[in-house]
């Protein structure tokens, strides 16, 4: 959020078809993690994991100690680690929690599964592209239905043939903690809380429903 002043912007989207015996979901960068666990509590096998991982800070022990290994570091502005890998489930799960804060950019294989991503992060203006990250399951009751809980939180968890979740982002204020007063505004826009709403569009085959929830992020 931290990249937000005031107005109204465009958020995270995602779109969903079942085809044939596959469910494969497109999501902007924002949905990436989303995706991630997603795949990681349908998958009941070990991942083969391959990509980039981007961070301000140099966390190779951490990504080390997430059971990856790291072939190659770079730092240009930002650390960017070469990492691959075999994970199980639970591993791969505590890769998007543990690392939510940096950007986790890998091409992960199973079975009948997948997911891959674009390789670095995108401009503001591309953040909403729906076509960033790439996920394939199985196409099953199951798997529908938690694909829909998951982009939708709230919604409703139900089979479907083909679903887009797209966001608005409107911010209205921006509250500045007291400590950051007199700051340069680099560190203002990082400390500042936003409050304002996120309206939410769902189309499930077909059928279009609006909700707007207030934010303070």
């Amino acid at each position: 959020m931290t990249r937000y002043g005031r107005g109204t912007f465009q958020g995270p989207a995602s779109e969903s078809q079942v085809s044939g015996k596959r469910l494969v979901t497109s999501g902007s960068y924002m949905y990436v993690p989303t995706l991630g666990q997603l795949l990681a509590t349908t998958c009941q096998e070990d991942l083969a994991v391959k990509g980039l991982i981007i961070s301000k800070a140099d966390i190779t022990e951490e990504i080390e100690e997430h059971g990856l290994d790291v072939l190659d570091v770079k730092k240009r502005g930002d650390f960017k680690f070469r990492v691959e890998g075999d994970l199980p489930p639970a591993a791969l799960l505590d890769v998007y929690e543990d690392l939510w804060d940096v950007a986790v950019l890998i091409k992960v294989r199973a079975p009948k599964m997948s997911l891959s991503t674009g390789s670095s992060v995108p401009k503001p203006k591309k953040a909403s592209d729906p076509t960033f990250a790439k996920l394939t399951l199985p196409a099953t009751e199951e798997t529908c239905a938690s694909t829909l809980e998951a982009l939708a939180p709230g919604f409703g968890a139900r089979s479907f043939e083909n679903l887009s979740v797209r966001h608005t982002i409107r911010i209205d204020e921006l509250i500045i903690p007291g400590e950051a007063t007199g700051k340069p505004a680099s560190v203002l826009r990082m400390a500042a809380k936003r409050r304002g709403a996120l309206e939410r569009q769902v189309t499930l085959d077909g059928e279009e429903t609006e909700e707007e929830f207030e934010i303070m992020a």
